[in-house]
C-alpha cells in the first residue's frame, strides 16, 4: 500500500515541476509566438488535471486560466490596487477580461506584527 502513496505523489511532484517549466517557458516565448505560449499553458493547466493536483499559487498568478495567456503586467494584465471594502490585488487578463482578486490583507497584518 505504501509504495503506491509515494508513488502518486512522486507523479504530482513531477507533474508540478513540468507545469512550472512550461509557464516559465510561455513567459519566454510570448513575445515571438503568442499562440504558443497560450499552447503551454493550457498543457500545463491539462497535465495538473491528469495526476489530480493542486495548482501552485505562484502559478495560479502567472497564467489566465480561462483563456491561457501569459499575465504579463502592462503587456497582457492590467495590475491595480485596490482598498475598497477589503485591500486586494486586482489582476486584469487584457486578452478575454477575466478578473482576478486576490486579498493582502493577511501579509499587511504580518508586515505590522513582525
Amino acid at each position: 500500500m505504501r509504495g503506491r502513496f509515494s508513488r502518486k505523489r512522486y507523479l504530482r511532484d513531477l507533474a508540478v515541476q513540468r507545469a512550472r517549466r512550461l509557464v516559465e517557458l510561455s513567459w519566454k516565448m510570448h513575445s515571438e509566438d503568442e499562440e504558443l505560449a497560450r499552447r503551454y499553458n493550457l498543457l500545463a493547466m491539462a497535465l495538473l488535471k491528469r495526476v489530480r493536483a493542486k495548482v501552485p499559487r505562484d502559478l495560479k498568478r502567472k497564467f489566465c486560466r480561462k483563456c491561457g495567456t501569459p499575465l504579463i503586467p502592462g503587456r497582457t494584465a492590467r495590475v491595480r490596487l485596490v482598498q475598497r471594502r477589503f485591500p486586494h490585488v486586482v489582476i486584469t487578463c487584457l486578452y478575454c477580461g477575466k478578473v482576478y482578486r486576490i486579498p493582502y490583507l493577511r501579509e499587511k497584518k504580518a508586515r505590522k506584527s513582525a
